[in-house]
């Protein structure tokens, strides 16, 4: 059974985006999605399909770290001895969508060669397989995502600015989840049900579990948060989750801080600076709990007592510099080189 909805939130962003989906997906016109990674642009695909009620299948494909020749083979199909291995001809994506809705992701890495075939395709809804000399008619909904701005990437010329312009009858932008931090009660709510539908496990989330998980910047958006969450009730043995266990797993999500050019304890020390001190707008800066800026201050030797900037007459347009002297620092306790 097909559900009522597939986009989960309360918040004014959701409702927005939920209204203008119900608008455009009865009409052909093209879609593009675009939003950070994890944000929830497949998600908003399948809801346009569903509101579409197009009677064909939804179809998905992702053109991510794909080669030329099998993005090609996968999209449009093949013929019989198009190409060695070809046994036995198979359809393409565009064929399978066949009055039903395709879903082209990360189509900014699709080739050039590819880009053109694909606006020829969308044009006129006729499919050239490989090795073929016919087309054949299909009748599908396209819809493009991206988490690059392929604006910019026209402007840049690795985009076909034709195909932009074909493809972008509209876009939704989904938003990072903390932007919508208002949303993940009902998200979590919405995930326990699915975590007790495949894991067969049921744990009760505290209100203090919800509070920390929306304090958290949550750089890999929705698909980290029920990740993060799935993992948590999976290996927590406790009946309920609270801050504590939410506390532990993100500090297990949050990736080191690194550069290529500086230690992570340079660079968290320059971020110190450039944000006198204030812990909370480093974990921002960084993307990462809070608990893991204060773990690492922990682990340099560097107290939360006088991290702030000293204030030297400069001028107004030079960038702030950091300087490793303005913070309570201790080499000899650091544990990290």
């Amino acid at each position: 059974m097909k559900p009522n909805t597939y986009l989960i939130g309360e918040s004014a962003v959701m409702i927005r985006i939920r209204a203008l989906i119900h608008r455009v997906a009865p009409t052909a016109l093209p879609i593009l999605l675009q939003g950070p990674t994890g944000s929830g642009k497949e998600i908003a695909a399948k809801e346009i399909h569903l509101v579409s009620q197009r009677s064909g299948a939804f179809v998905q494909f992702n053109a991510s770290g794909l080669a030329e020749s099998i993005a090609e083979s996968e999209l449009f199909g093949h013929v019989r001895g198009a190409f060695t291995g070809a046994y036995i001809a198979a359809p393409g994506l565009l064929a399978t969508a066949h009055q039903g809705t395709v879903l082209i992701d990360e189509i900014a890495d699709l080739s050039p060669a590819i880009q053109a075939k694909l606006l020829r395709a969308l044009d006129s809804k006729e499919v050239r397989a490989v090795g073929a000399t016919h087309t054949k008619h299909y009748d599908f909904r396209s819809i493009a995502a991206a988490n690059k701005n392929l604006r910019q990437l026209v402007d840049i010329g690795t985009f076909r600015e034709d195909l932009y312009h074909r493809l972008n009858g509209i876009t939704i932008y989904m938003p990072p989840l903390r932007e919508h931090r208002e949303d993940i009660p009902v998200l979590v709510e919405h995930f326990q049900t699915r975590i007790l539908a495949e894991d067969h496990i049921c744990k009760t989330i505290r209100p203090s579990a919800i509070s920390e998980l929306q304090r958290y910047e949550w750089p890999g958006n929705i698909r980290q948060l029920y990740q993060t969450l799935r993992r948590t009730c999976i290996l927590t043995e406790a009946a309920a989750i609270d801050a504590a266990h939410i506390r532990e797993a993100l500090a297990t999500d949050d990736a080191d801080i690194t550069t290529r050019d500086t230690t992570p304890k340079e660079i968290l020390l320059a971020a110190l600076t450039e944000y006198n001190g204030n812990v909370n707008a480093v974990a921002k800066h960084f993307s990462v709990h809070i608990s893991t800026i204060y773990r690492r201050m922990r682990d340099i030797g560097v107290s939360s007592r006088n991290t702030t900037r000293t204030t030297n007459k400069r001028n107004d347009n030079e960038p702030a510099r950091s300087s490793r002297a303005n913070f309570a620092y201790s080499g000899e306790n650091s544990r990290e080189t």
